[in-house]
């Protein structure tokens, strides 16, 4: 699915004017398992353009579209998709879902994310910008 930028923007912005702030970043603690609620997560990410490394959107996509088929599998996975900018090609967004903070955890603890980031990370053009979101209905 291609998604426009400022479509992302816009529900970004229609989070804060709800109130809804990211949960602590990655540095801090995460929040607790027994807070209340699902956990949402949006992922940023940008990949080197394929004019400075031939080839790399395409091979991006297909290694994010198989974390995806991964993680849809996972336990405590509601919903986890890929969207690519359309107009930006080498933008991605990943929304994932899952019931609990605990099954976050798990997955990003677990030896197959693990594995799907160290191969992913040469072709980043810059850090993941992950936004947990617990609470949202």
């Amino acid at each position: 699915m291609r998604l426009r930028w400022a479509g992302a923007a816009f529900g970004l912005l229609a989070l804060a004017a709800a109130g809804l702030a990211p949960a602590a970043s990655a540095a801090a603690d995460p929040p607790s398992a027994a807070a209340a609620g699902a956990v949402t997560v949006i992922t940023i990410i940008d990949v080197v353009p394929d004019y400075a490394m031939p080839g790399n959107v395409a091979a991006s996509e297909a290694l994010l579209r198989g974390l995806a088929d991964a993680a849809r599998h996972a336990p405590g996975v509601d919903s986890f998709e890929v969207l690519r900018d359309a107009s930006r090609p080498n933008h991605f967004v990943i929304l994932g879902r899952w019931r609990t903070m605990d099954a976050f955890a798990a997955y990003s603890g677990a030896d197959a994310t693990r594995r799907f980031r160290q191969a992913f990370q040469p072709r980043q053009g810059g850090p993941f910008d992950e936004r947990v979101y617990v609470g949202l209905e």
